[in-house]
């Protein structure tokens, strides 16, 4: 008996986390305020546990590239009037945004974008990096057309709040 009530509890915190997630899940409003440009870095998640195989189905068996991703990205930003920052140091950090694409189990892809920024906690000043945007898809049996449509939907969801957020 206790084996069943563990399991739905299981489904229903699942199903409030789906329920739930566009609540907390949404950047507050004016977040982007005052951004005006970023870092832009393309990364392959090498996958847990699979010896780089899932890199390799990107890069390889897919052929995506993260030079171009990066070009095409750096292009719509800047059509959009942000700058586009140097990369960064390990004595300096400037807002960066994030475009990992991963396996997300054998025929899944996981595509995740975050701007990650430096951030001063309330309770001190320990100053450390934070994600502070971000937005992803997991798509299943995939083409390289899709994942790359997939990233510019995510730009473009970017993109959008931070004009929204910044009166343009």
């Amino acid at each position: 008996m206790r084996h069943s009530h563990s399991r739905e509890l299981l489904l229903v915190a699942l199903a409030g986390l789906f329920i739930a997630s566009p609540a907390w899940a949404q950047t507050p409003p004016d977040f982007l305020k005052g951004l005006t440009g970023v870092n832009v870095k393309v990364v392959f998640d090498e996958g847990h546990g699979t010896g780089g195989a899932a890199r390799k189905a990107l890069t390889g068996d897919l052929g995506l590239e993260s030079g171009p991703i990066q070009a095409e990205t750096e292009l719509r930003l800047r059509q959009a009037g942000m700058k586009i920052l140097p990369s960064t140091s390990r004595s300096s950090f400037s807002p960066t945004l994030v475009i990992a694409v991963g396996a997300a189990g054998t025929k899944a892809v996981l595509v995740h974008i975050a701007l990650w920024e430096l951030a001063t906690l309330d309770r001190g000043s320990l100053r450390w990096t934070a994600s502070t945007w971000e937005q992803e898809a997991v798509m299943q049996d995939n083409t390289a057309i899709q994942i790359r449509e997939e990233i510019r939907d995510n730009v473009s969801a970017f993109l959008n709040q931070w004009l929204a957020d910044n009166g343009k």
